[in-house]
């Protein structure tokens, strides 16, 4: 299963764990609010101070929070995503507004010195306010036509575990942006309600996760990095979730090796519930070729025309069979 990631350091540390699941990444857009995917604020990367960010990770995380660019991301791995990880810490310390611009408030963003020139500017929309639930909720249904219309709203998985009450070590949380842990409970628990009701197909995993929070160096909580036994649990759930016999989530994607100019070998991911695969060679025309059903999840495919193809995956499962296409791809001459 190849992963993207939209969130925090929740999906982040959940997506570390389910590497020794068999998981990959794609890519991943750290600190980037709903609301801030609407418009960026222009101007932003260039006052940004990178050097007061410790980590290339940091950097690369702020980069990305002031461009706003997870729906480019987004289109540019369509056909290479087969899970797309989302949580909701990244909204948790609100969205600036300026300029008919939105950008995520985050701790990269305190770091590099933006947030204390954005809080004279800039007005700052604290989560839970009625303000920037209605902004977050008229961005749900615009990311919702997004995902959607790219075929991703069934492999959509929405990570809500109850936020922290402890560190680690066992003493207590007091409060996370602001809030007591009850009340985060009750204020993300409308957020959550708003996307199940809006995002066709969603997945939710964690409502039974009592989160425990990762005591940094400074002492402080920080929902951005929970203890391993947290984001485990979450990686448990997210596997179990897709690999179950009865799995709602779509299988993986095609994987398409071009071997040369009209070859190519079609891969179907092990998805733990699937012990058969067919293939259909397609075009606007139709299908032009049929492979059976096998046991192999290997196809090698000879391409006699030019046009543009997309094969079709047929995965049997015990429920019966789904199928999933793969990325276009473009044949110049026939063999």
């Amino acid at each position: 299963m190849r992963t993207l990631i939209l969130g925090s350091g929740l999906s982040r540390e959940t997506n570390g764990w389910l590497g020794t699941y068999g998981f990959e990444t794609t890519a991943a857009s750290l600190g980037q609010s709903l609301i801030a995917l609407r418009g960026a604020i222009p101007g932003l990367e260039g006052h940004a101070n990178l050097s007061g960010l410790a980590t290339r990770s940091q950097r690369r995380t702020l980069l990305g929070t002031l461009r706003g660019d997870f729906l480019a991301q987004l289109e540019a791995q369509r056909h290479t995503t087969d899970l797309l990880l989302w949580d909701l810490g990244h909204e948790l310390l609100g969205v600036y507004e300026y300029a008919d611009g939105y950008v995520t408030r985050t701790p990269e963003l305190v770091q590099s010195g933006l947030d204390s020139a954005l809080a004279r500017s800039a007005r700052h929309l604290a989560f839970g306010t009625d303000e920037h639930f209605r902004l977050w909720r008229l961005a749900l249904d615009e990311w919702h036509a997004k995902v959607t219309a790219l075929g991703l709203g069934g492999r959509t998985v929405l990570l809500a575990p109850r936020w922290p009450r402890q560190f680690d070590d066992g003493s207590p949380v007091g409060s996370v942006a602001n809030f007591s842990p009850d009340d985060l409970d009750t204020v993300t628990w409308h957020y959550l309600q708003a996307a199940q009701h809006t995002v066709d197909g969603l997945h939710v995993v964690g409502t039974d996760v009592l989160g425990i929070a990762q005591r940094g160096r400074s002492g402080e909580a920080s929902v951005f990095a929970l203890a391993d036994v947290t984001s485990h649990a979450l990686a448990e759930g997210v596997n179990a979730l897709v690999y179950d016999e009865e799995s709602p989530v779509p299988p993986p994607l095609p994987r398409v090796e071009r071997v040369s100019s009209n070859d190519f070998v079609v891969h179907a991911a092990d998805d733990h519930a699937s012990r058969e695969f067919a293939l259909y060679v397609t075009s606007r025309d139709g299908v032009h070729e049929k492979f059976s059903y096998q046991e192999s999840p290997t196809f090698h495919v000879r391409v006699t025309d030019p046009g543009t193809y997309r094969f079709r995956l047929f995965y049997k499962r015990p429920h019966g069979k789904v199928a999933v296409y793969s990325a276009p791809v473009r044949v110049d001459s026939g063999a």
